[in-house]
């Protein structure tokens, strides 16, 4: 009885003390980092057929610890995407540079999925315009 009155207290005592090493700045550990974008949408406008167009996404680490991007994957081959290989400092800015090359014509709207180094933080991105007709 003794042993586990003595255990109970000591459980009782040092919770506390898990909450407080569970945790980073005041930021629950589960907590993901989300990216801050400028914008996650670019409209191209009108564009020509087989003249590439490029478009920049710039985010913003807003956390405590690096962000890394992961991967980046293009809704099709028409679609390329450039992005940072080394980590993002907290506090910095980074580039998705996203280069659509139109095979064919009229409207398209593209998606490009950024994943980060924790998991379940993507962002999908979104380009689109309209391929005029030759004629």
């Amino acid at each position: 009885m003794r042993k586990t009155m003595i255990l109970s207290t000591l459980l009782v005592l040092l919770y506390p003390c898990t909450m407080l090493f569970g945790q980073q700045a005041g930021k629950d550990v589960n907590e993901q980092p989300v990216p801050e974008w400028e914008g996650t949408i670019h409209n191209f406008g009108e564009i020509t057929r087989n003249n590439p167009v490029k478009a920049e996404f710039t985010f913003k680490n807003p956390t405590m610890d690096p962000l890394v991007v992961t991967s980046v994957t293009t809704s099709c081959g028409c679609t390329v995407a450039g992005y940072p290989k080394n980590p993002v400092k907290p506090g910095e800015s980074a580039k998705i540079v996203v280069t659509y090359n139109a095979k064919g014509s009229g409207y398209f709207k593209k998606t490009v999925r950024v994943n980060f180094n924790k998991a379940g933080t993507t962002t999908t991105l979104f380009i689109e315009g309209i391929v005029k007709t030759e004629g």
